[in-house]
């Protein structure tokens, strides 16, 4: 079955961030920073997202080779994402595409997604059994505004 024929919008989930979710970026860059050219697995160059982990531990794993790692907490809210998780156990080439070395299929993905107004994706880990990411991306195609991702909530720190 071809992407667009799954009913992606019957997967539509609100997810509740918290300061489990954690980002690691290269601290030598603002938080919110995007490479211009850099392309990931449900991105392509020039589309700002921002990738999340659930939990600290997964984070790191997620992010190997990044220098510079600087662990980051996203603004708590609630986002509504296609959980592509749900979407891969009722349709397999989905789980199957999701998993590949190759970025091709999930950045195919996110194209077919956009129109849906969702904020972003949950997603399986490929480096930790059973484990989860988030992909999130602004409806506007912009960089986040200072303060979404944060060190410390509870500080009032924007770095």
């Amino acid at each position: 079955m071809g992407i667009d024929e799954i009913p992606f919008q019957q997967y539509l989930v609100e997810i509740t961030f918290c300061p489990d979710h954690i980002s690691i970026r290269d601290s030598e860059y603002p938080p919110t920073a995007v490479k211009p050219g850099g392309a990931g697995r449900l991105h392509r160059a020039g589309q700002p997202t921002y990738y999340l982990a659930s939990g600290g531990d997964l984070a790191y794993i997620e992010a190997a080779g990044i220098d510079n790692p600087q662990q980051y907490h996203i603004r708590p809210g609630q986002y509504v994402v296609v959980d592509l998780i749900a979407v891969g156990e009722d349709y397999p080439e989905v789980k199957a595409g999701m998993m590949a070395d190759d970025w091709t299929y999930g950045q195919s993905l996110r194209n077919h997604l956009e129109p849906l107004n969702v904020s972003g994706a949950r997603f399986a880990s490929t480096k930790a059994a059973g484990r989860e990411n988030l992909a999130l991306w602004r409806l506007d195609h912009d960089e986040a505004e200072p303060g979404f991702l944060r060190a410390d909530w509870t500080s009032g720190s924007t770095s």
